[in-house]
C-alpha cells in the first residue's frame, strides 16, 4: 500500500469518513478520485489538512453535491494543491457563480493546471467570463470543459429547453476571448451533455 499512487473510489458513500480513509494512504499519492461519494464540508476539511493534498495531480470530485463549497475547507483545499494539480474535475457539483466567484484567484494559482472540467453546474456567463480571463495566463492549461451558462436555458438543466442558437453564440464568444489574449493553444469547450 506504501506504493500507492491513485486511488478511485467512486460510488462509495463516505460522508463524513474520509478522514479515517486518508490516514492509512500513503502521502505521497497523486491521484484521488472520489466521484459520488456524498462528499461533505468536513470531508473535504480532512482532505485539505491531508498529507495527500500536497503532492495531488489529479483531483476528481465530481457528482457531489458541492453546493457550500464557497466554505474556507475548498478554497484550502485548492490552496494546498495548486503546486501540483494537473487534472481538475468538478463536475455536475451544483457550483453556483456564488461558489466559484470565490475560488477563481485560487484556480488561477494552480500554475501547473492542464484540465480543468467543470460541467453541468449552474454557471453564467459573466462568471465563465470572468474565470477564461483570469485562467489564460495559465499556460500548462490547454483544456477547460466548462457548463452551458444558464441563460441558455428555458429551465436550467432541463436538456429540451436548451437554446442551440444561445450555445452557439458563447462558444464563439469564448473562441474570440482566447483569439484576443493569443491563446489559440486552449481550448474552451460547453457541455451540455
Amino acid at each position: 500500500m506504501d506504493n500507492l499512487q491513485e486511488l478511485s473510489l467512486s460510488f462509495f458513500y463516505l460522508s463524513g469518513q474520509l478522514h479515517r480513509l486518508l490516514r492509512v494512504l500513503p502521502p505521497q499519492m497523486d491521484a484521488l478520485c472520489l466521484s459520488v461519494c456524498g462528499l461533505s464540508d468536513r470531508d473535504i476539511t480532512a482532505l485539505s489538512q491531508s498529507p495527500q493534498a500536497k503532492h495531488l495531480t489529479l483531483l476528481n470530485l465530481s457528482n457531489n453535491d458541492m453546493s457550500w463549497a464557497s466554505s474556507e475547507s475548498f478554497q484550502v483545499l485548492l490552496e494546498t494543491a495548486s503546486g501540483t494539480l494537473q487534472y481538475l474535475e468538478l463536475n455536475n457539483c451544483l457550483i453556483t457563480d456564488s461558489t466559484l466567484s470565490p475560488l477563481i484567484p485560487i484556480l488561477s494559482r494552480c500554475s501547473h493546471l492542464r484540465v480543468l472540467s467543470f460541467a453541468f453546474n449552474p454557471i453564467t456567463m459573466p462568471v465563465l467570463t470572468s474565470l477564461l480571463r483570469h485562467l489564460t495566463a495559465l499556460m500548462d492549461l490547454k483544456l477547460v470543459i466548462c457548463p452551458v451558462p444558464v441563460h441558455c436555458y428555458e429551465h436550467w438543466n432541463l436538456q429540451d429547453s436548451l437554446d442551440q442558437g444561445k450555445c452557439a453564440e458563447v462558444q464563439a464568444q469564448l473562441r474570440a476571448m482566447l483569439q484576443a489574449v493569443q491563446r489559440k493553444d486552449m481550448h474552451w469547450t460547453i457541455r451540455s451533455k
